[in-house]
């Protein structure tokens, strides 16, 4: 029946919600109201069929919390919940879900002792769980075999947890592949994503349907862009990156022609949705910036963007700083010189400039905590992983929002906004290319030693640079222990965990 029921659908305009929304870690309240609202939304314009992320209910990252009883009931209570609030369209969306649910079951069931003193009392390690998908009706929740066939509405549907493209086997034969995608962004992935399901749609001769969360958690960004794919290879729809939407489609939909943001608009959108998020998840309604940096302008424009420019304070320690002032953020400048004059005469120079920049670090500290503000640092990739920076000095703060970013994206993205900010931001310099970047990239993130590139690309990397990063990586590895959050733009796979010592030796 599979074909020919999807023809018949089809010609009556089958049509398919996505819901594309910002789920909060283990906030199963909160994550439930946007379902119900979105599903709702969907299924006043007609849905058939309604698709959320497969971390719209138990949120982006619950990490060790999804090895306790009590994520377990919360999860299960989460589904019965949300399958009570349903009308005729199905509903499917991702969950976390034991392995061994008989049991899982029987530690669920388990009543902690209250008689016991608090300290005396720990939580039950449950059985290994993993994220799978469910098919919600009202008053019904079934738990689907990842990446196995189910039959809804008379179709054939295909349904996964990832979003990677396949070849499905002939025998299976999908009307609709759906793929309930954990979402994690990283610099370029958008434009590859969209061609792979593409390819995908065209040779397994079905739908494609691709939904994405969007957010931020821990540094880890989530882009969106949920999208379908028609069985020609053509986008039919593109929600927008880095927005909740909620989106009707029919699956005979004309096909969408307009082209994917460029990498540098993404990138903007990126980290604009980062400052705003970690903002918004710790509490905070405004940020604080240091002004004495080279990346302050542009890290100004970008926070105004993230909280609106009422919302930006900026702290100077020397002359003003007109592109920043020009923006209408609240400017302030401190002294911190006349503090420096009680120092012990007997500091070297290199000692007095750390103990000024640990001064204005205290200061920023100090002025972002009495306004409520979070305080950022404006250090950029190429500072961090070559120790261009003073600990607690401009390593202050709670965020690094430029922190993998390296000079060829920041290049990037001082292009973009001067575009629409010639006025506030200086013109970006020529862009040169810098192989010392290149080099902590391999060493760094792809892992290369350094006798490798010495030995292996001596056209491409001088053995003296490529020495120079593998001695200032290793010297301020413990340094890096103790840095804010960095919002990471690179894959999970390039993501580093500090220190990265030991391992780049030869």
């Amino acid at each position: 029946m599979g074909r020919a029921a999807l023809h018949t659908m089809q010609e009556r305009s089958f049509r398919v919600g996505l819901i594309q929304n910002f789920p909060m870690t283990a906030d199963f309240p909160g994550n439930l109201r946007q379902i119900v609202q979105g599903y709702r939304e969907c299924l006043d314009h007609g849905a058939d069929l309604i698709i959320a992320p497969a971390t719209a209910l138990c949120g982006l990252a619950p990490k060790d919390l999804i090895g306790r009883r009590a994520f377990i009931q919360q999860t299960h209570a989460a589904l019965v919940t949300l399958s009570r609030e349903l009308g005729s369209a199905p509903l499917l969306l991702g969950a976390y879900a034991p392995l061994i649910p008989e049991e899982a079951d029987q530690w669920a069931a388990e009543v902690p002792d209250f008689s016991q003193e608090p300290e005396l009392r720990i939580e039950s390690v449950v059985p290994d769980m993993a994220i799978a998908p469910f098919l919600l009706e009202h008053d019904k929740v079934t738990e689907l075999e990842d990446a196995g066939i189910t039959k809804v509405l008379g179709l054939q549907l295909y349904v996964d947890i990832f979003d990677d493209e396949l070849l499905v086997e002939d025998t299976l034969k999908p009307d609709i592949i759906i793929h309930l995608s954990t979402g994690i962004w990283f610099k370029n992935r958008s434009n590859q994503d969209e061609g792979n399901h593409q390819w995908e749609a065209k040779n397994n001769g079905c739908t494609v349907v691709s939904c994405h969360p969007v957010g931020t958690s821990e540094g880890i960004l989530y882009g969106g862009g949920s999208g379908t794919f028609n069985p020609d290879g053509q986008t039919t729809v593109r929600l927008p990156f880095f927005k909740e939407q909620n989106r009707v489609v029919s699956l005979n939909a004309v096909p969408c022609h307009q082209p994917p943001p460029s990498n540098a608009a993404e990138l903007r959108q990126a980290i604009v949705r980062g400052i705003r998020d970690t903002a918004f998840i710790n509490g905070y309604s405004s940020v604080c910036i240091p002004l004495d940096h080279d990346n302050a302008p542009l890290l100004a424009v970008l926070c105004c963007e993230a909280v609106g420019t009422e919302n930006v304070l900026g702290v100077g320690f020397g002359l003003p700083v007109p592109h920043c002032e020009q923006l209408g953020i609240t400017c302030v400048y401190l002294d911190a010189k006349t503090m420096l004059t009680s120092a012990p005469a007997t500091l070297d120079t290199q000692s007095r400039e750390s103990l000024y920049q640990r001064i204005c670090g205290g200061l920023l500290s100090t002025y972002a905590e009495q306004h409520s503000a979070m305080l950022i640092s404006p250090l950029d990739r190429h500072k961090l992983m070559t120790g261009q920076f003073t600990l607690y000095g401009e390593t202050c703060g709670m965020l690094i929002p430029l922190g993998d970013l390296y000079e060829a994206d920041l290049f990037a993205l001082h292009c973009i906004l001067h575009e629409q900010y010639p006025h506030l931001l200086p013109s970006p310099r020529p862009k040169v290319p810098n192989s010392i970047d290149s080099i902590i990239h391999e060493m760094a993130n792809l892992n290369n030693s350094a006798e490798m590139l010495i030995h292996h690309a001596s056209d491409v990397y001088r053995e003296n640079d490529v020495r120079y990063v593998q001695r200032r990586i290793n010297k301020t590895a413990l340094s890096r222990i103790q840095l804010p959050q960095v919002l990471y733009v690179t894959p999970p796979s390039q993501q580093l965990s500090f220190p990265t010592a030991h391992r780049l030796n030869d």
